[in-house]
Protein backbone atom coordinates (compact mmCIF):
# COMPACT_ATOMS: atom_id res chain seq x y z
CA UNK A 1 0.00 0.00 0.00
CA UNK A 2 1.58 3.63 -0.82
CA UNK A 3 2.10 5.95 1.68
CA UNK A 4 1.74 10.13 0.88
CA UNK A 5 2.81 12.84 2.47
CA UNK A 6 1.19 16.31 2.60
CA UNK A 7 3.36 19.06 3.14
CA UNK A 8 1.49 22.51 3.46
CA UNK A 9 4.70 24.90 3.97
CA UNK A 10 3.08 27.97 2.97
CA UNK A 11 6.18 30.02 3.69
CA UNK A 12 8.70 27.75 2.70
CA UNK A 13 10.71 24.94 4.13
CA UNK A 14 14.64 24.63 4.71
CA UNK A 15 15.25 21.13 2.79
CA UNK A 16 17.37 19.90 5.40
CA UNK A 17 14.70 20.06 7.96
CA UNK A 18 12.65 18.02 5.28
CA UNK A 19 14.96 15.87 4.50
CA UNK A 20 14.73 15.32 8.26
CA UNK A 21 11.16 15.07 8.31
CA UNK A 22 11.23 12.44 5.41
CA UNK A 23 13.67 10.00 7.16
CA UNK A 24 11.72 10.33 10.59
CA UNK A 25 8.61 9.37 8.75
CA UNK A 26 9.78 6.55 7.63
CA UNK A 27 11.60 6.89 4.63
CA UNK A 28 14.93 5.08 5.17
CA UNK A 29 18.13 6.50 4.93
CA UNK A 30 19.99 3.90 3.45
CA UNK A 31 17.16 4.39 0.19
CA UNK A 32 17.80 8.17 0.21
CA UNK A 33 22.07 7.59 0.28
CA UNK A 34 21.24 4.78 -2.43
CA UNK A 35 18.93 6.95 -4.41
CA UNK A 36 21.19 10.14 -4.32
CA UNK A 37 24.25 8.24 -5.07
CA UNK A 38 22.74 7.77 -8.95
CA UNK A 39 23.30 11.51 -9.78
CA UNK A 40 26.57 12.14 -10.93
CA UNK A 41 27.41 14.05 -7.82
CA UNK A 42 29.17 10.99 -5.39
CA UNK A 43 32.23 13.42 -4.11
CA UNK A 44 30.12 16.76 -4.03
CA UNK A 45 28.42 16.09 -0.59
CA UNK A 46 27.94 14.08 2.50
CA UNK A 47 25.05 13.55 4.29
CA UNK A 48 25.04 13.76 8.41
CA UNK A 49 22.63 12.77 10.33
CA UNK A 50 21.80 12.79 14.07
CA UNK A 51 19.20 12.84 16.48
CA UNK A 52 18.72 16.18 18.53
CA UNK A 53 16.59 17.20 21.37
CA UNK A 54 15.60 20.55 22.04
CA UNK A 55 12.89 21.86 24.71
CA UNK A 56 11.88 18.29 24.85
CA UNK A 57 11.19 17.49 21.36
CA UNK A 58 13.06 15.02 19.13
CA UNK A 59 14.21 15.63 15.79
CA UNK A 60 16.39 14.39 13.36
CA UNK A 61 19.19 17.02 12.26
CA UNK A 62 20.10 16.62 8.43
CA UNK A 63 23.32 18.28 7.31
CA UNK A 64 24.45 18.64 3.71
CA UNK A 65 27.93 19.43 3.30
CA UNK A 66 28.69 20.38 0.07
CA UNK A 67 32.13 20.76 -1.29
CA UNK A 68 32.42 24.19 -2.16
CA UNK A 69 34.17 25.52 -5.30
CA UNK A 70 31.92 28.67 -7.11
CA UNK A 71 33.50 31.93 -7.58
CA UNK A 72 32.04 34.54 -4.96
CA UNK A 73 31.27 37.97 -5.92
CA UNK A 74 32.22 41.09 -3.62
CA UNK A 75 29.65 44.36 -3.79
CA UNK A 76 32.33 46.34 -6.52
CA UNK A 77 32.08 43.27 -8.91
CA UNK A 78 28.41 43.28 -9.01
CA UNK A 79 28.43 47.44 -9.01
CA UNK A 80 30.79 46.76 -12.56
CA UNK A 81 28.33 44.86 -13.97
Amino acid sequence: MAKIAYFDCPTGIAGNMCLGALIDGGVPLDYLRETLAQLPLTDEYKLAVETVHHQGQRSLHVDVAIKHHHHHRHLPDIEGV
